[in-house]
């Protein structure tokens, strides 16, 4: 028996013997429960359609949801690079096998609480580089290119030590699980980060005494948390508990230019107002030597230009921290 089918237009097509017919089935078949829930999800979008209706295996390889963040993730890079953007700057191959080894009931759960799943390219960001998404006034001030320059930026390394990073101004090369919440603006140092997924992690080290207890709002504030031991030996681990995250995934804060870049790339998101609120975060370089660390994003001296330092011991009720996870690089 032999049947009609019909093109993508709605054409007659050749016929389909019971041979191809078969064949079809056995194609379609195991992955038909699939198919029905990214219906009844509203998931399937054109490119997974494209395939399904050329009969191609690939259509069901990799799940809709992944091809779906994926889609969005190269969008934001193209917007941010513009005419420079290139294939080679999205490892689109490494993100959806990171997404797919935390899987899709993981992903949900962090999106829910305001994480995203990002990728930032290994690309060095020069200061007059031509990119129509990284408006020049909002870059990186004087301070950060000169510390740079002078090798006066430092990182710790594999081993441990602080040494310096003349490299700093590099992205990663990474999957990143991106914190999109925006920073507050400053009332009294009681103002908090609007639903903030950390609160009850904060809350509880504070308790155990890890954390300095804060003297100007909510124990379960970010605000009042100092960037020595504070963040490094006390919080890092448990947010990486929090987050159900996996080795060799790692949390650690942001770099100058990843918060710089981060928050003007991922239009949308609340963070994108980041440099209009008058509180600063800590940042992943220090200056000089491990009692002084990064600051910046404080929207009266710059906004995302805004750069500088202070005692890392200091626990200031207009400063907080804001996590970064790495979740693969390469």
């Amino acid at each position: 028996m032999k049947k009609r089918v019909a093109d993508s237009g709605g054409n007659a097509g050749e016929t389909l013997t019971a041979e191809k017919r078969e064949t079809l089935e056995k194609l379609i078949g195991p992955f038909l429960s699939e198919l029905v829930r990214q219906v009844l999800d509203g998931e399937l979008f054109d490119p997974q359609l494209d395939l399904i209706l050329e009969h191609r295996p690939e259509a069901f390889e990799i799940p809709s949801w992944v091809l779906k963040r994926a889609k969005e993730v190269r969008s934001l890079l193209n917007s941010f690079f513009g005419n420079e953007f290139r294939a080679w700057m999205f490892n689109e191959e490494l993100f959806r096998k990171t997404l797919l080894s935390f899987g899709r009931e993981q992903v949900l759960a962090w999106e829910a609480i305001g994480l995203k799943p990002f990728y930032l390219p290994g690309l060095v960001m020069e200061r007059g580089a031509d990119y129509p998404g990284w408006k020049p006034e909002q870059r990186p001030n004087d301070f950060y290119w000169k510390s740079l320059a002078g090798g006066k930026l430092l990182r710790y390394n594999e081993e441990g030590e602080l040494v310096p990073d003349r490299q700093a101004n590099k992205l990663p090369g990474a999957v990143l699980l991106v914190d999109t919440l925006c920073k507050p603006f400053y009332t009294d140092g009681s103002q908090m980060w609007k639903d903030d997924y950390l609160g009850a992690t904060i809350k509880a080290l504070r308790k155990k005494g890890r954390l300095h207890k804060y003297q100007h709002g909510p124990q379960d504030s970010r605000f009042g948390i100092s960037g020595d031991a504070e963040w490094e030996e006390a919080f890092k681990p448990a947010v990486h508990q929090l987050l159900n995250l996996k080795s060799p995934s790692y949390v650690r804060l942001e770099t100058t230019m990843e918060l710089n870049v981060l928050s003007q790339a991922l239009q949308g998101s609340p963070r994108a107002r980041d440099g209009q609120t008058n509180t600063s975060v800590w940042l992943e370089e220090f200056f000089g030597d491990s009692s002084k660390r990064l600051c910046g994003g404080y929207s009266d001296y710059g906004g995302l230009a805004n750069v500088g330092w202070d005692y890392s011991w200091n626990h200031w009720n207009d400063r907080s921290v804001r996590p970064l996870a790495v979740l693969a690089v390469g």
